[in-house]
């Protein structure tokens, strides 16, 4: 195989913490819910709610409406610095906090929190960072209330890529200087949703229909099939294939992951069918190590795609002849649905999860007088 497995990165989950997360997924339905303090008020319950994803260069936008439908919105092209940023945010992980084991990493670190207060006091945003990604996430926020003429909450469930090196912190206040909040659901972390779970969602796939009550739809995802997922996202800057093990879109487990920025889309050959030959060899090879690293090949039951340049045919041809070799020609149903589109599959998914963060009770079971002022098609 070519190229060098510097960049592969394994994470091998014993079968301990396995059959542990599998626990904790049925403690979710069997442990008895709290109470909710208050109903969701009837006018989150009808509300758009809006999903936003996030790549390294640009960001989509789509939106869920009561009446079950996910619109596509549209896409907001990154500016130069933008771009920046999030290639610098981007993997390896590289940040460094206290406890450190040298004095310049502890001087660095002190140089930038006073550098943080600095701007503070000047009612500024934190870092340059964090003022770069508000003007990006307004511009996302606009294009949704633009288009439509239903009034929109201001919190949205948004994606991110792998971006290790953001502080989770400075996501949170760039939305605030947009006067956003973030949608949380109890079933995720604290950290903002990778847009690997996203797609999966905007793929159909782990999560509940009927999300208004917690046990049910608890029950409901605990009887959904744990699936074994290959991921592709194949972008301008980077193709990224991933194995994982998919409990529900909330909670996946990675087994496997490759990136690559050198094969991305922006990088493909289109003239010399020898260069054309080895770019799509490479392509092949990195799908194939991810899809054997992470286990028995033939355990994968589910392909996700995803990013603008997923559709290409010539990648399809290398997904269809890789998954070949290793006796796998069964995943593809699912990308046969209508008017799917890999640009905004993560998207649409964020929207999703967004609508059940927002119209949904957040780990709580409503009273019956709540219960009772849900009307039917509210899920």
């Amino acid at each position: 195989m070519r190229g060098s497995l510097g960049s592969l990165v394994l994470a091998v989950w014993s079968n301990f913490l396995y059959g542990e997360a599998q626990q904790n997924r049925f403690q979710t339905v069997l442990t008895t819910q709290p109470t909710c303090d208050q109903c969701v008020p009837r006018e989150l319950i009808v509300a758009p709610a809006v999903g936003f994803d996030l790549t390294l260069t640009y960001g989509t936008v789509a939106i869920r409406y009561h009446n079950k439908t996910v619109v596509s919105v549209g896409r907001v092209n990154g500016s130069d610095d933008y771009k920046a940023m999030m290639n610098r945010l981007a993997e390896p992980y590289n940040l460094k906090y206290p406890p450190f084991d040298n004095i310049r990493d502890r001087l660095q670190w002190q140089y930038d929190q006073a550098q943080r207060r600095f701007r503070q006091s000047r009612g500024l945003p934190s870092t340059p960072d964090i003022e770069t990604l508000s003007h990006f996430l307004g511009q996302l926020n606009r294009l949704a209330e633009e288009s439509t003429p239903e009034s929109i909450p201001p919190a949205v469930f948004p994606s991110l890529p792998e971006i290790p090196n953001l502080p989770f912190g400075d996501f949170d206040e760039a939305l605030g200087w947009v006067n956003l909040t973030r949608l949380r659901s109890y079933k995720s972390t604290p950290s903002p949703v990778n847009q690997f779970n996203t797609a999966f969602a905007g793929m159909g796939y782990g999560i509940c229909t009927h999300w208004s009550n917690v046990e049910q739809c608890d029950s409901e995802e605990v009887s959904q099939p744990v699936r074994h997922t290959l991921t592709i996202s194949y972008t301008a800057d980077e193709f990224v294939v991933e194995r994982s093990t998919s409990v529900t879109a909330y909670w996946i487990y990675r087994d496997a992951r490759d990136r690559t920025p050198a094969l991305g889309s922006s990088h493909r050959p289109l003239h010399n069918p020898d260069s054309i030959k080895d770019y799509w060899e490479q392509v092949g090879d990195r799908i194939k190590l991810v899809a054997l690293a992470g286990g028995d090949p033939r355990s994968l039951d589910t392909l996700v795609l995803m990013g603008e340049s997923a559709q290409n045919k010539q990648l399809l041809d290398t997904i269809w002849k890789a998954l070949s070799e290793l006796g796998k020609v069964d995943l593809y149903s699912a990308l046969q649905t209508p008017q799917f589109t890999t640009e905004f599959v993560a998207a649409r998914g964020a929207a999703e999860m967004a609508k059940r963060a927002q119209a949904g009770p957040n780990g709580c079971v409503e009273r019956e007088l709540c219960r009772e002022q849900r009307e039917p098609g509210d899920e």
